[in-house]
């Protein structure tokens, strides 16, 4: 059970991160604006590219709060705290009534975000596809709304289960139990002696 509560609360943790930084950039949009992108981008408002990244970002984490809290969080995987998973679970059914009105709210995540494209194989630039309509937050409004819902669930979590979390180490962090390889590397050297091995390559297949 800890390490369910622990995982729900590291997203609701990286939920609220998101919603903070959110809120930080509506308070410093012009200031945001005076930084220019360059090239395809150049039209494109600096602060409206941190903003839309932040909101499907959301979205994906957002999708995997509810993947933990409906497939794991439950009285059959926790039949010591039944009861008490029970006694949450109707708390927050208006919550989770709200939040499925976005009802494309996982698929958006899985074929729009978070993979390559592809809905079901078909990818969505086929020219067979037709536009499809997706149901998800889009307003500043939405995204709000589907935040703060969030973070409601985690603190109806944490009052019930209260006496268990704090059995947790809520200091131990994702880095804990992650690692990572890591190269000192001389990336422009590099980039430059691939690129040079690929040119060689096309033009070797020109005089064939």
């Amino acid at each position: 059970m800890t390490e369910t509560l622990q995982t729900l609360l590291h997203l609701g943790t990286q939920i609220k991160f998101i919603t903070t930084m959110n809120y930080a950039y509506r308070d410093n949009e012009e200031y945001l604006n005076k930084i220019k992108l360059t090239g395809h981008y150049k039209n494109l408002p600096f602060s409206k590219a941190v903003s839309g990244n932040l909101q499907n970002y959301a979205i994906i984490i957002i999708c995997s709060f509810l993947d933990e809290l409906n497939g794991e969080f439950t009285p059959k995987k926790h039949s010591e705290y039944s009861e008490r998973i029970i006694k949450v679970r109707k708390a927050i059914k208006p919550i989770k009534k709200r939040i499925n009105q976005w009802e494309n709210l996982r698929n958006y995540r899985d074929y729009v975000l978070a993979h390559n494209l592809r809905e079901k194989n078909t990818p969505i630039f086929s020219s067979n596809r037709q536009k499809k309509e997706y149901k998800i937050p889009f307003s500043n409004s939405e995204h709000y709304l589907l935040s703060e819902l969030i973070i409601l669930i985690i603190q109806i979590i944490w009052t019930e289960f209260e006496d268990v979390i704090s059995e947790i180490n809520l200091n131990e962090s994702l880095l804990d139990k992650i690692d990572f390889t890591e190269s000192e590397i001389n990336a422009q050297k590099e980039y430059d002696l691939i690129r040079t091995e690929c040119l060689k390559i096309i033009n070797s297949e020109k005089k064939l």
